[in-house]
């Protein structure tokens, strides 16, 4: 059986280069075009990473809209517990040992 390459192949840099050469060509000769779509792509990957209320409303109308995440460092003051936790102490619970012909692996 043949293991993959760790490293990325030649054809990949090679069609990486295609694509950046291709493009080029098409904001020199069109840039208009190129540009409008450069910015509907980024308006599209924009409102992937953070939709905002009136579309996540719109598109799952039966559900309530999720509250935000809360910041690290903010506080409820019902649910702030009134005592700390006591960090507990490691301890080492003693085995039973069955006699001096066990065999045991050592290092």
């Amino acid at each position: 059986m043949k293991m993959k390459n760790q490293h990325p192949s030649v054809w990949r840099f090679i069609l990486y280069g295609l694509m950046v050469v291709g493009f080029l060509r098409l904001l020199f000769l069109q840039p208009a075009y190129s540009l409008t779509m450069l910015g509907v792509g980024a308006v599209i990957i924009y409102l992937y990473k953070r939709p905002p209320r009136w579309l996540i409303r719109f598109s799952y109308p039966g559900s309530s809209i999720p509250p935000k995440p809360l910041k690290k460092g903010t506080k409820f003051k019902g649910r702030q517990k009134k005592y700390a936790k006591k960090r507990q102490s490691f301890r080492v619970i003693e085995g039973n040992k069955k006699g001096p012909g066990r065999n045991t692996k050592t290092q």
